[in-house]
């Protein structure tokens, strides 16, 4: 062999050597991002489609502490339209009660005349 024709194998050798190197990384990175890929869908399912079981277990909680709440507020809400139909009725007792005392007033200035 020439020295040509062994320097031109060992580079051969070496190339080859590379590429597979190459190429093993290569396949090395996809797994990699394949793992990764379904790590991270198996955290969106998780995210954007909960399982059943874990509401039904939460809900009935949850919205027996919203009921307590919702009736607490219903009953206050109750309560402002009462307080409002008692004003409205002192007024309009105020009301008769001026008017009242202005026919007398009116009565007494037409005796004064």
């Amino acid at each position: 062999m020439t020295s040509v024709q062994s320097l031109r194998e060992f580079i051969s050798e070496r190339l080859t050597a590379a590429a597979e190197e190459i190429c093993s990384h290569f396949e090395e990175t996809i797994v990699q991002y394949e793992a990764e890929l379904s790590r991270q869908r198996r955290l969106l399912d998780v995210v954007l489609k909960p399982q059943v079981q874990a509401q039904t277990t939460v809900l009935p909680q949850y919205y027996l502490r919203n009921q307590e709440k919702n009736s607490s507020v219903d009953r206050a809400d109750a309560e402002p339209p009462q307080i409002k139909e008692q004003e409205k009725e002192s007024f309009s007792r105020r009301e008769q009660l001026t008017g009242h005392a202005r026919k007398h007033a009116g009565t007494e200035d037409d005796i004064s005349r």
